[in-house]
């Protein structure tokens, strides 16, 4: 997937200085994709990138024991919960 018009909206409106915080409820990291500051995002329900495993809480990425491209793939084929490999 890719940003959207609305994001490069909102992009727009951080370059001018307008924007305060922008809150989502989605986990697809597109405003990040779009160059929105994380200092001025809120992502409410975390996001792929900051995904952990349900069991050991190791987050996506560590030790390689989850990646977030996997994790991705696992949410997008509905497979949830995610648990890590050695869980």
């Amino acid at each position: 997937r890719y940003p959207t018009p609305c994001h490069a909206f909102v992009k727009l409106l951080q370059d001018k200085g307008v924007l305060r915080r922008m809150f989502t409820q989605n986990i697809d990291g597109l405003e990040t994709q779009a160059g929105i500051w994380t200092e001025k995002l809120v992502e409410v329900h975390g996001t792929l990138r900051t995904a952990s495993c349900i069991q050991c809480k190791q987050p996506a990425g560590v030790a390689r024991r989850v990646l977030a491209q996997d994790v991705r793939e696992r949410v997008l084929a509905g497979k949830t919960p995610i648990h890590c490999d050695e869980c």
